[in-house]
Formats: C-alpha cells, structure tokens, sequence
C-alpha cells in the first residue's frame, strides 16, 4: 500500500533537511564508528504528476534486493581509463560499502599526475559511474534502475574517512540525484551496512556489463590526421584536438570577422543514451537517428581556478582563413555496452548503452591546453556533422550588434546573449562538444563496415548524436564562459576583408537533449537543450 502523498513544500523540507543533515537515523537505532569509504544508500520515490510518494522502505521487503555498480575514472592506472570498486547485491536499507583501499590507488594518480603538471589538483574534479538496479526476485522485475555519473574532488578524498553518497532515485528514470556527507574524522553515524548477497547463496545476483566497443584517442590514432593527436604522451595515454568551436565565413565580400572565447573553470558533462540501441542500428531499414533522445549527465571532468583563451580572425570565402576551429586537448572516451542481470543459472538483458563522456583534459599550471586550427575538420567528419545539424534563420537579437540583424563593421556579439534571447523563448544552446562527428568518421572503418553501407550511414549518424556540453550559464560561483564575435571590416595593413555587414547564423544539432529536473523540483518536466555545432557567415553582396 503506498503512504499519503507528500506536498510539494513538505517534499523539499525533507529534501533540503536531508542534504543539510550530517546523521541520518533511518537506518539503524545506535551510534556506531564507520570505516574508513563510501557508504552508498538510497532513497526512492514514486511521482504522479504533483505528488510526491517516499518508497523507500520497499528495500526493506524480503523479495527485494538492491544492486550496485562503480566504476571509476581512472586514465592513468587502467587502460580502458576505468577501475571497477563496486559490484554486488543487497538486502535491506542500510549501506553499500566500498573500502578506502580500492578508491586509494585513483585518487593518488590523480595527484601525483597533477602535481606533475604543477596544476591544481585541489580543484580538479573526476567522476564515477554509478549503476543502480532495485529488483524484485519473485519475479525478477525491476522497480528502479539508474545510472549517472557521480562528480567528486579527488583530493578531497586523500584522506581516509567515511562518505555516504546519498542516491535519489526517481521511478521511471534513469536520471539519479547525488548527495554526499562527509561523516567527518570521528567516524561516527547512524549508517549501517546493509546485508551483502554472498557467492554461495541460492539467490545470489550481480549487474554484468558486457562492453561491445570503446572507442578512445587510441583508437583513432590510425583513422585521423596524426596532427588530430598529442605527440606529448602523458601517462602513456594519448590526447586528442577537441573540438568547442567550429568558425565558417561564407561570406565573398564579407569583413574580417574576429573571434575570441575564454573558459575559465570549466564542467564537462557527460550524455548518455539506453534502450534496444543494437538491434535497431543493425537491423532497422532507415540511416536515419533521428529519434534519438540524449540525457545529460553529471560532471566527468572539472577544474578550477584553470584557464583557456583563444582568438582566430576569419577572412572572406575563397581564402585559406575563411574557416577555423577551436579544441581542447583531451580524452574524450564513447562506450557502447549491454547491461544484464545475472544469476547462478542465466542472465537477463535489461538495456543496451552508450555514452560519451571526457576522462581528461591537459592542463599545465593554471592553462588548460588547447588552441585554433586553421580550415575545417577533414571533409568526412564535416560530412557527418552537415547531415546531422539544421541551420537557424538569420540571428536579429534584441539590445545586440544583431537588432537589425546584421553586425555591421566593428559591431560585435556575444555568445550569452544569443544563449539568453534563446532562453528566454524556451529553447536553450549549449556550446556543444560534436566529439560523436569525430568518432562517427572513424566508426565504420573500425567495425570493418564500407562507407556506402546503409548500416554503416546509420551508425554514424547515430554516433555523431553524440555530445559534450560546456554551459554557457555559469556552472559554478567562479566559473564562466565567454565568447564575443566581432565584425572588424577592412583591417589596415590586410590586403583582404571588405567594409562590409556579415549576416550570422548557427548549426544547431538535429537530436534531442534534455536535462532531467533538479532535486527540488523533480515533479517539473526535463528541459530540453540544443547543442551548438557551428557558427558561419554570409554577406551581402554575396
């Protein structure tokens, strides 16, 4: 029987006490001294419409169990960039436990790598991902599953203490909201572990994840320009040009156009797909993927107090600098895997995977490594990345050089205030990372797949869905990024560039991306976001 609903403003006392709250006495009735690790526990929810439902104590039924698997990113101790500290299977509505002793290993790497770079690694930020399935073994239904990635400091892990990460999960979503508390040096609390599913039991269960393809700078290293990579080999691992801007000036009698961006303190999220996803990109009759519907996730990299700057200066069509683009130097890793239940006797497929995230990016000191590029990405990836974006109507931006909906000679634009104009009529932009065009090029060749092949179009479009987002909002208090295109005319002493307007539009991606609600508000619809692909110019006379 469910419990009375819950308001709205109950749900987010209880939240906010959560969150704010060092104890927890939910689970067990004394005091007790925890070993150093992670505590993971969980808190469910049922949603119907405006009302909220705490289901939580289904864990505590004897036909219940929960799952958990971690793994975490770790590029400079594995070679698949991950380490796996977590898999097993529960009972009641204590804590998951992961010993110190498994997360040391990353966490030291992560430090000692830094400080070699003489970066600040106190304001570095990784991430784990985090799987969570709660099943009822009657009949081996699932009530909840989700998966996210968990952000973390790793340095603030340096030390051995006890953290509980809070999971909320919310039924019918894969989307999970992450607290964490950290219980202090005394190691006191009211958190007790829950009973772990031993090996030798009947009703013993694990989350088996079969991976069927990543696809990593490695990977690439014989399908792209070798100049795409880092002749630097950090780690033994190898980073490659990521691109944030892509710059085309269409425009034959258009004004030199100047670009700069500065990022500074930059969040990477992560995205993520799930569902049937093989069975229909290898048997479906149509190349297109074009109801792919892409969940943004949590953090996988961060930094603080870190910077990036870059300008390019673009001429008119027709000559070598009308096109540019702007990268990072990073490792952004794809993994395509399938997710299974698995007992003593067989295993139950639950859902195919893909998801994209950045391990890594290069920062030396306080300088995040990166820079521009004169012309475009080879034909094939621009190819992809044409086929799979739709162009805006000519930009008349309110308040801005775009008003009258051109920038005339030396008028200039910023990027947030096309981002805000697009906001304010619900359909945000997000500087989109289109890493999925880079690695669509190089898909085919890897599965052996001619490019003609009709199976072979649709994987690549698929892939190519793929991004990576920067915010343009801020995305923490010392966090920001700015971008502003100017239209300079005719340069003196530049035999090329006319005094001329430049019309500007956008190449937004065709796929869908949404951004669940937050926890406050996880009655409220996910906002869905377009991803910028490119910026170009026309002129007229053209």
């Amino acid at each position: 029987m469910r419990l009375p609903h819950i308001s709205k403003k109950i749900l987010m006392i209880i939240l906010i006490a959560s969150i704010t709250s060092s104890l927890t006495g939910i689970y067990v009735l004394s005091l007790t001294t925890l070993e150093p690790g992670l505590y993971i526990t969980l808190r469910l929810y049922d949603v119907d419409k405006d009302k909220i439902f705490d289901v939580s104590y289904i864990l505590q039924r004897g036909d219940v169990i929960w799952c958990v698997k971690t793994d975490v990113i770790a590029p400079f101790i594995s070679e698949n960039d991950f380490v796996n500290i977590l898999n097993k299977c529960y009972r009641g509505s204590g804590a998951a436990f992961i010993s110190y002793n498994k997360i040391k290993p990353v966490i030291d790497s992560w430090i000692k790598t830094y400080n070699l770079r003489n970066a600040d690694v106190k304001g570095l930020i990784s991430g784990m991902i985090i799987s969570v399935f709660v099943m009822n073994i009657s009949d081996k239904k699932i009530l909840f599953k989700g998966f996210d990635v968990y952000s973390y400091k790793p340095y603030e892990y340096k030390d051995p203490k006890p953290v509980n990460i809070e999971i909320t999960m919310i039924r019918g979503r894969e989307h999970m909201y992450f607290t964490t508390k950290m219980i202090g040096k005394t190691g006191f609390s009211y958190i007790s572990r829950s009973s772990e599913i031993r090996s030798d039991e009947e009703k013993y269960l694990w989350i088996e994840e079969r991976i069927k393809y990543i696809i990593m700078p490695e990977n690439l290293t014989k399908i792209l320009p070798l100049d795409y990579f880092m002749n630097l080999y950090i780690n033994e691992k190898v980073y490659m040009k990521t691109p944030i801007l892509i710059l085309e000036n269409l425009g034959n009698y258009s004004g030199d156009v100047g670009i700069f961006i500065n990022i500074h303190s930059p969040n990477i999220r992560s995205s993520f797909v799930s569902g049937d996803i093989f069975n229909r990109l290898l048997n479906s009759n149509s190349s297109s993927a074009s109801d792919v519907y892409i969940r943004l996730g949590g953090y996988s990299w961060g930094c603080s107090e870190c910077y990036f700057t870059d300008a390019t200066l673009l001429s008119p069509k027709g000559f070598s600098w009308s096109s540019a683009w702007i990268y990072l130097w990073s490792r952004p890793l794809q993994i395509f895997s399938q997710l299974f239940v698995c007992d003593q006797t067989d295993c139950i497929w639950v859902e195919d995977r893909v998801y994209l995230l950045i391990t890594d990016t290069y920062v030396y000191g306080s300088t995040i490594k990166g820079g521009s590029e004169r012309g475009l990405p080879r034909d094939r990836i621009m190819y992809i990345l044409y086929n799979n974006t739709i162009s805006t109507e000519k930009l008349y931006i309110p308040d801005t050089g775009l008003e009258d909906g051109k920038l005339d000679p030396n008028e200039f634009v910023f990027l947030c205030q096309i981002s805000t104009y697009f906001n304010k009529y619900g359909k945000p932009f997000e500087i989109g990372i289109p890493i999925g065009a880079f690695i669509g090029a190089a898909m085919c060749p890897a599965l052996g797949l001619e490019i003609v092949n009709k199976t072979c179009v649709r994987i690549m479009n698929f892939v190519s869905a793929f991004y990576l987002m920067i915010p343009t909002s801020s995305m923490t208090p010392r966090s920001y990024l700015i971008c502003g295109i100017q239209n300079y005319g005719k340069l003196e002493n530049v035999p090329i560039g006319y005094n001329n307007s430049v019309y500007m539009y956008l190449r937004l991606s065709k796929y869908k991306y949404y951004q669940p609600p937050p926890l406050q508000c996880v009655w409220c619809p996910s906002q869905e976001h377009n991803m910028l692909a490119e910026i170009y110019f026309r002129s007229e006379p053209d």
